[in-house]
């Protein structure tokens, strides 16, 4: 035997909660953070802008330690200012 009234409650509340997900525009909001998703993979992927930049930056840092490497720690060449004898 079915019941007509609670049969009939219940499509009320689907309804309702299909009503109410149309609101929240669940499915808009859903699809606007894959989007986002999918764009911060590409920046941070292996060919994305995130890693190329770490690289540049890594590749800067080298050049700079071997920059300060090569600098000469002392003079060689002393100049008197005032004679000492």
């Amino acid at each position: 035997m079915i019941d007509e009234n609670r049969l009939d409650e219940l499509e009320r509340n689907l309804a309702e909660a299909r009503r109410e997900l149309e609101e929240a525009r669940f499915n808009e909001r859903y699809a606007n953070l894959e989007y986002a998703l999918i764009q911060q993979e590409r920046w941070i992927g292996t060919d994305g802008t995130f890693f190329i930049e770490l690289q540049l930056l890594k590749d800067d840092v080298e050049n700079v330690r071997i920059i300060n490497e090569t600098i000469p720690r002392t003079c060689f060449k002393t100049i008197e200012i005032e004679p000492t004898s």
